[in-house]
């Protein structure tokens, strides 16, 4: 009798950090759904968001007209509590900004999962939120709360740690034996900091697994990712850094020159900052609010949520790389 080994897939660095832009469903299916992925978002920063704006923009404009209009103490206050009131109203509406969006990032996400793993294109409009984002929702979450319980254990438990490590040190009195505690110290932190991204990297690709699964795990990348973590790790660190250099390039050089090109920076230049009363931001605010600095920062705005996406996506297809490299070593059905 001969026992058959099964070996564990091998992880291929350059797919998992390419899958974004080798997707089953091709580059139609990738602009499909970041294309309707930034117009939603556009679309719920338009109704909701504009409010919002326009909330800021009359308190700004409140501020102004208390300063240059002679009130008493009472009318001064009355006047506050006014202005205010449409800043306190908006706190709603970033409520209902903060839920749209996050559910239009999971919708993102589970389709890319969709697509890598079982090759699913739900047609012309590929995003939805059914029952695989949900599953991809409550992983998240649970995840998150595995990921701040860890953080608070390992800080608390390492401080705990790091105290009674120093208090051995301040009483030796040895400077040999402080500076040796205070080595101690600094690989305690370092190996405190390795053991949280551990454990992170081990349960990021749980959301691709819940797709993958039909056994609903929110914890199921945890076992598999064990063979994987080294490269799972190294192509994360690839594309988040390659990512942020590229956003952040984008974002620096399409908002400052919306903020030069619009006027506003001369305006903001002109204030006195100095004088003893407040100064008028009038001018500010009626330029944030003209059509001239609305719609071209809409289009930029459209623009670096659609990079966002891609970005994120490249993070999530590693995920989904993952699931799927280790579908049937781990038993699971399509």
């Amino acid at each position: 009798m001969t026992d058959t080994i099964i070996r564990a897939p091998k992880f291929e660095f350059g797919t998992a950090v390419t899958q974004l832009f080798n997707l089953p469903g091709g580059k139609s299916y990738l602009f499909r759904v970041m294309g309707f992925g930034t117009l939603l978002l556009m679309l719920v920063f338009v109704v909701v968001g504009v409010p919002i704006v326009k909330a800021y923009a009359s308190f700004f404009s409140s501020l102004a007209t208390i300063e240059t209009v002679d009130m008493s103490d009472a009318e001064e206050t009355a006047a506050m509590f006014e202005a205010m009131a449409p800043m306190l109203a908006s706190m709603g509406l970033f409520t209902l900004l903060y839920i749209f969006q996050y559910g239009i990032y999971v919708s993102i996400e589970t389709a890319l999962y969709r697509n890598i793993i079982r090759g699913e294109d739900k047609g012309f409009f590929p995003l939805r939120f059914g029952g695989d984002e949900f599953k991809v929702l409550v992983t998240r979450i649970v995840v998150a709360i595995i990921l701040y319980a860890a953080f608070f254990g390992i800080y608390v438990g390492g401080a705990i740690f790091g105290f009674i490590l120093a208090g051995i040190g301040a009483a030796t009195g040895s400077g040999l034996v402080i500076g040796f505690v205070g080595i101690l110290i600094v690989l305690l932190v370092f190996a405190l900091i390795g053991a949280l991204i551990f454990i992170a990297i081990r349960l990021a690709p749980s959301a691709a697994f819940s797709v993958r699964d039909e056994d609903f795990t929110p914890i199921g990348s945890w076992g598999t990712m064990g063979s994987y973590f080294w490269p799972t790790l190294g192509a994360f660190l690839v594309v988040s850094v390659i990512g942020y250099i590229g956003l952040s390039i984008f974002f620096t050089l399409a908002f400052g020159l919306l903020l030069f090109a619009s006027g506003i920076m001369p305006l903001l230049m002109t204030l006195d900052a100095d004088a003893t009363e407040m100064p008028d931001f009038s001018p500010v605010v009626e330029m944030l609010t003209s059509a001239g600095f609305l719609v071209p920062a809409f289009f930029i705005t459209a623009i670096a949520s659609f990079l966002g996406f891609l970005y994120m996506g490249a993070i999530w297809s590693i995920w989904g790389y993952a699931a799927k490299l280790t579908m049937s070593s781990d038993g699971a059905s399509a």
